[in-house]
């Protein structure tokens, strides 16, 4: 019986040089990377809050550290995760021996304190991005909120009464678009609310009124750098529009 004659197929064919050529080739591109990608200088970049050490431990891994291409593919498909600041870290290079570590910190506006005494950091809007016990100075303080520990989850609002979300939202608004120096902002037990700038003590008031009241203090403001005293707009209104200031002298 005649053998049937198989057809001519030039994959069948070449298939084992075809495997043998695709792993020569990747082969040769990790041996070029351990030469080529030698690091030497690492770079990080848009960190305020972490510390370079701990954006390095949270990207890299330790053991290949030093090779580049290995740095980038490792940071691609294992990106650093619960990193407290950190939204994200992107790893790159920057030619062949350098590697760059570019780092998206988290958008906080203000941070408040919890019945446990942990740090509750929350965005523009009110909505909590982080909760530590690490205290970042350049972030607003927040007094007299009462939050509960046990309420308190990242990515929700923050559960306190929403006429203070709504003041604390005008507060971070007019602060930023009206470049309004403010180091605390307190919640008196009456509802009122008390911004401390330097050595002035605001008292606002409620929030009757509120984004006036900040646009008058971010002209009354610059004319009193360098004293120290109360000023008064928390009676201030389109009806009464009398601003009182109780100077002090500075002691010492």
């Amino acid at each position: 019986m005649r053998r049937k004659k198989q057809r001519y197929s030039p994959l069948r064919y070449y298939r084992w040089n075809v495997i043998l050529g695709v792993i020569i080739f990747f082969l040769s591109i990790a041996v070029l990377s351990i030469f080529l990608c030698r690091v030497d200088k690492f770079t990080v970049e848009g960190n305020k809050i972490v510390s370079e050490q701990e954006v390095m431990q949270a990207s890299l891994y330790e053991k290949y550290q030093n090779n580049g291409l290995f740095d980038v593919l490792y940071g691609k498909f294992h990106p650093a995760k619960n990193v407290e600041f950190v939204s994200k870290i992107k790893v790159t290079m920057k030619g062949f021996h350098e590697v760059v570590l570019k780092v998206q910190e988290k958008d906080l506006g203000f941070y408040v304190r919890d019945d446990k005494d942990r740090l509750v950091y929350c965005d523009k809007d009110a909505v909590v991005g982080q909760i530590s016990q690490r205290l970042v100075s350049d972030i607003l303080p927040v007094s007299g909120l009462s939050v509960a520990a046990g309420k308190v989850q990242e990515g929700q609002v923050l559960p306190v009464a929403g006429n203070r979300i709504n003041a604390l939202k005008v507060l971070l608004k007019n602060r930023k678009t009206r470049k309004i120096k403010m180091d605390s902002v307190d919640f008196t037990e009456d509802g009122n609310i008390l911004v401390k700038s330097g050595q002035i003590r605001v008292k606002l008031g409620n929030r009757s009124g509120l984004e006036e009241k900040l646009r008058r203090l971010a002209y009354i403001l610059p004319m009193l750098d360098g004293k120290k005293g109360t000023l008064h707009l928390e009676d201030f209104s389109e009806n009464n529009t009398d601003i009182v200031f109780d100077s002090k002298k500075k002691t010492g």
